[in-house]
Order: C-alpha cells, then structure tokens, then sequence
C-alpha cells in the first residue's frame, strides 16, 4: 500500500473479499493500528447498511487519491519526485520554515525512501547530489534536510495525507 497518513484507513476492503491477506504501510506519524474481525464489520453492516456504503465511499476515494499522487509523482522528473516527497513528508511532520526554508527530521533510510520512489539507492544519491549543488536541498545534520519552503499554490501531491487543512 506504500505510504499511509494518519487517519486513513490501512485496509478497509479485505473484511468483503471475506479473506485476510497480508498488508503493509509505512505509517508517519504517531499512529495507531486497530484490528476489526471480519464477522464484527459483517454483523455491523448487517445492523446499518450505511456502514457499508461508507467503506465503498472510503475505498473509492482513497484509491482515486492515491492513483492520483502516484500519477503525478511517477511523471514528475526524479528530481521533483524527492521534492514533492519531502514537502509531503514535511506537511505531514507539520514543520514549520525556519528563515524560510523547512528543516525536517527524515524518519527513513536512503534505501527506504529511493525504494518509496522507485529509485535505486545510487540514482536517489544522485538526485540529492544534484539538488544539493543547486542550493535546493542541504543537510544540516545527518537526519535534517533543509529544503525551501513549498509554494502554497501547488497541493496536488498533499491530497494524499486527507487533511484539508494541508491542501489550502
């Protein structure tokens, strides 16, 4: 499932396929995991139908959101893939600018993040390298990357975290 926000449901449609399978998410933030059985949910359909038709409501629009993002992150070039990335992980972090650039705590390892990407570990290097040689992206410590900060017009790629709050 690639990355999740809180608030947003890990996996809301293997209690219909009445069928557990596995499921896996790098979760950003503080989050908690809450387990369903699939006989609960079934007896609470049963009891309220809406329930129903707001896991279908849910499911359709997470999955539009996230075919969304992925569009639009994976025709971006590599260099705009991290930027977005990390304005989306910072949105989420709530940084505040500082001297009008972010600094964010990256809470994942370099093969982590290109695997996030779809990049290799060598091609993310060079990425960084090359935002780091125009000024774009610094690091002031090993976990702190510096960035500017994002231009408050452009949110298509914070529609994924479902706070509206970080799509103004």
């Amino acid at each position: 499932l690639g990355v999740r926000f809180p608030g947003q449901i890990i996996e809301q449609c293997a209690h219909t396929l009445a069928q557990p399978y596995a499921v896996s998410a790098r979760l950003l933030g503080p989050s908690k995991v809450l387990r369903i059985s699939v006989a609960e949910l079934q007896q609470k359909e049963k009891d309220n139908p809406l329930i129903g038709i707001f896991f279908h409501q849910v499911f359709s629009l997470d999955l539009y959101n996230a075919a969304l993002f992925i569009m639009h992150l994976k025709n971006a070039r590599p260099a705009e893939r991290l930027e977005q990335f990390l304005y989306l992980l910072a949105s989420v972090a709530r940084s505040e600018p500082k001297l009008g650039r972010m600094q964010l705590v990256v809470p994942f390892h370099e093969d982590e993040i290109a695997e996030i990407l779809g990049f290799s570990t060598r091609q993310l290097k060079r990425v960084k390298k090359q935002l780091r040689e125009q000024g774009w992206l610094s690091f002031p410590s090993t976990r702190v990357w510096s960035f500017p900060r994002k231009p408050c017009q452009d949110s298509k790629f914070t529609a994924m975290s479902g706070d509206p709050a970080l799509m103004s």
